[in-house]
Protein backbone atom coordinates (compact mmCIF):
# COMPACT_ATOMS: atom_id res chain seq x y z
CA UNK A 1 0.00 0.00 0.00
CA UNK A 2 1.74 2.94 -1.10
CA UNK A 3 0.26 6.58 0.91
CA UNK A 4 0.77 9.94 -0.90
CA UNK A 5 -0.10 13.23 0.99
CA UNK A 6 0.50 16.66 -0.08
CA UNK A 7 -0.74 20.11 1.53
CA UNK A 8 -1.27 21.29 -1.97
CA UNK A 9 -3.13 20.47 -5.02
CA UNK A 10 -1.10 17.50 -6.57
CA UNK A 11 -1.41 15.40 -9.46
CA UNK A 12 0.87 12.28 -8.80
CA UNK A 13 2.42 10.21 -11.19
CA UNK A 14 4.08 6.33 -10.35
CA UNK A 15 5.07 3.85 -12.26
CA UNK A 16 4.81 0.29 -10.84
CA UNK A 17 7.93 -1.87 -12.23
CA UNK A 18 7.61 -5.14 -13.60
CA UNK A 19 7.63 -7.85 -11.20
CA UNK A 20 5.70 -5.21 -8.19
CA UNK A 21 2.18 -5.58 -6.40
CA UNK A 22 0.70 -2.45 -5.82
CA UNK A 23 -2.54 -3.55 -3.29
CA UNK A 24 -3.28 -0.24 -3.07
CA UNK A 25 -3.05 3.81 -2.86
CA UNK A 26 -4.13 6.06 -0.15
CA UNK A 27 -4.43 9.83 -1.59
CA UNK A 28 -4.55 12.23 1.71
CA UNK A 29 -4.05 16.05 2.36
CA UNK A 30 -5.63 19.45 2.19
CA UNK A 31 -5.42 19.93 -1.58
CA UNK A 32 -7.52 18.00 -4.45
CA UNK A 33 -5.03 14.90 -4.99
CA UNK A 34 -5.09 13.07 -8.47
CA UNK A 35 -3.53 10.02 -9.53
CA UNK A 36 -1.83 7.88 -12.78
CA UNK A 37 0.57 5.13 -13.71
CA UNK A 38 -1.62 2.41 -11.72
CA UNK A 39 -4.71 0.85 -11.61
CA UNK A 40 -4.67 -0.16 -7.87
CA UNK A 41 -7.75 0.58 -5.54
CA UNK A 42 -7.42 4.18 -4.03
CA UNK A 43 -8.74 5.02 -0.87
CA UNK A 44 -9.18 9.15 -1.07
CA UNK A 45 -8.65 11.17 2.02
CA UNK A 46 -7.75 14.23 0.74
CA UNK A 47 -9.67 17.47 2.04
CA UNK A 48 -10.96 18.24 -1.77
CA UNK A 49 -11.62 16.31 -4.67
CA UNK A 50 -10.23 17.15 -8.42
CA UNK A 51 -13.76 19.30 -8.99
CA UNK A 52 -13.20 21.46 -5.77
CA UNK A 53 -15.78 19.91 -3.97
CA UNK A 54 -14.57 19.98 0.20
CA UNK A 55 -14.73 16.66 1.53
CA UNK A 56 -13.55 17.24 4.93
CA UNK A 57 -11.52 19.62 6.58
CA UNK A 58 -8.98 17.49 8.45
CA UNK A 59 -6.14 17.08 6.28
CA UNK A 60 -3.29 14.83 7.48
CA UNK A 61 0.07 15.28 5.80
CA UNK A 62 3.52 15.98 6.76
CA UNK A 63 7.10 16.22 5.28
CA UNK A 64 8.85 15.18 8.50
CA UNK A 65 8.48 12.43 11.18
CA UNK A 66 7.35 14.36 14.29
CA UNK A 67 4.32 16.93 15.06
CA UNK A 68 0.88 16.45 14.82
CA UNK A 69 0.66 16.50 11.19
CA UNK A 70 2.72 13.08 11.54
CA UNK A 71 0.70 11.73 13.89
CA UNK A 72 -2.60 12.43 12.20
CA UNK A 73 -0.92 10.79 9.03
CA UNK A 74 0.26 7.81 10.93
CA UNK A 75 -3.20 7.43 12.30
CA UNK A 76 -5.35 7.94 8.81
CA UNK A 77 -2.83 5.30 7.50
CA UNK A 78 -3.17 2.65 10.56
CA UNK A 79 -7.21 3.19 10.30
CA UNK A 80 -6.64 2.67 6.14
CA UNK A 81 -4.67 -0.16 5.84
CA UNK A 82 -4.38 -1.95 10.02
CA UNK A 83 -0.80 -1.67 9.80
CA UNK A 84 1.75 0.93 10.42
CA UNK A 85 4.09 2.67 7.81
CA UNK A 86 7.08 0.43 6.84
CA UNK A 87 9.26 3.28 5.36
CA UNK A 88 8.69 7.05 5.11
CA UNK A 89 10.09 9.89 2.72
CA UNK A 90 8.91 13.26 3.33
CA UNK A 91 9.70 16.32 1.19
CA UNK A 92 8.92 20.00 1.36
CA UNK A 93 8.97 20.03 -2.39
CA UNK A 94 8.37 17.60 -5.25
CA UNK A 95 11.02 15.60 -5.54
CA UNK A 96 13.22 15.60 -8.85
CA UNK A 97 13.04 11.86 -9.05
CA UNK A 98 9.54 9.95 -10.05
CA UNK A 99 7.78 7.33 -7.21
CA UNK A 100 9.02 3.75 -8.37
CA UNK A 101 7.59 0.95 -6.85
CA UNK A 102 9.76 -1.85 -7.39
CA UNK A 103 9.46 -5.28 -6.86
CA UNK A 104 10.15 -6.58 -3.38
CA UNK A 105 9.39 -2.67 -2.18
CA UNK A 106 7.46 -3.85 1.12
CA UNK A 107 8.44 -5.37 3.99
Amino acid sequence: MLMLASAYQCRWEVTVEKGAVLAGVALLGGGAQELTGTDATVVYVAGYVPSGEQLHNRASYSSTQKGKSYELMVADMKNITGRDFTRFQGHSKAPKEPIVVTPGAAK
